[in-house]
């Protein structure tokens, strides 16, 4: 499960949202436990006007990263290899978010690989 506070985000920018490299450990039977980290941005004030707070995106950041997660763990439990589940879930993560918020410009970056 994650955690929706891991996902706090702070301003970084006059226009920026970013949260800390968020850690999320996976648990294999066939590849034991390993964690990958994601960063995500987010632009404050929408070409709409929509001011995007922080609780917001920390909102949204969590549940797409949570059916992102979902998604990783099944891919290795039907025998994938961790070494791609780094980009797994950084780009189911980022499809998530872009699909379910298309005005909001997210973008999510590895922080570190496998």
């Amino acid at each position: 499960m994650i955690d929706a506070n891991a996902y706090r985000f702070h301003q970084s920018g006059p226009n920026r949202l970013e949260t800390e490299c968020v850690p999320t450990t996976f648990t294999s039977l066939m590849h034991g436990s390993f964690t990958v980290s994601i960063k995500i941005f987010v632009g404050m004030e929408l070409h709409t006007g929509h001011v995007v707070t922080p609780e917001e995106a920390q909102g949204h950041a969590a549940v797409a990263a949570q059916l992102a997660a979902t998604a990783v763990a099944r891919l290795l439990d039907w025998g994938n290899a961790p070494s791609g589940a780094a980009k797994a879930f950084k780009d189911y993560t980022e499809q998530i978010l872009k699909k379910s918020y298309p005005t909001y410009g997210y973008q999510v970056q590895n922080c570190h690989g496998l």
